[in-house]
C-alpha cells in the first residue's frame, strides 16, 4: 500500500510539474504570437472596417502582460476622417506617448475590457 502511493504521489508530481512547464512555454510564446499577429498595420485596418476612421500609429510596440493582458504603446497616435490626408483640421484625436492595456480573455468573446 504504501509502495502504492509512492507511485502515484510521484505521478501526481510529474504531472503538475509538466503542466506548470506548459503554462509557462505558453506565456512566452504568447507574447511571441501577440507581438507577431496584430501589427499596426492589422490594429489599423480593424479600426477602418469597423468605423471607417483613419488610425495611424508611429513607433507601435505591442507586447503580451502576465496578468493575461496586452499592452499596445506607441510614440504618437492620430484618428482622422477617411480621404482627409491626415490635414490638422480633419483630426479627431491625437496623442503621443499612449500605453492602452486591454484584457486578452474578454477579447476571446468579442468584448474589449481596457485595463488602463
Amino acid at each position: 500500500m504504501v509502495r502504492l502511493t509512492k507511485i502515484l504521489n510521484k505521478k501526481l508530481t510529474a504531472v503538475i510539474l509538466a503542466f506548470a512547464a506548459l503554462c509557462v512555454c505558453l506565456y512566452f510564446l504568447s507574447g511571441f504570437f501577440v507581438g507577431h499577429i496584430l501589427t499596426a498595420q492589422k490594429i489599423s485596418q480593424i479600426v477602418k472596417d469597423q468605423t471607417g476612421l483613419e488610425l495611424k500609429l508611429c513607433n507601435s510596440k505591442i507586447s503580451a502582460m502576465p496578468d493575461l493582458s496586452m499592452l499596445l504603446s506607441a510614440k504618437c497616435l492620430e484618428i482622422s476622417l477617411p480621404g482627409s490626408n491626415n490635414a490638422k483640421n480633419e483630426s479627431i484625436f491625437e496623442g503621443d506617448n499612449l500605453e492602452l492595456r486591454v484584457k486578452i480573455i474578454p477579447l476571446l468573446f468579442k468584448k474589449i475590457s481596457i485595463k488602463h
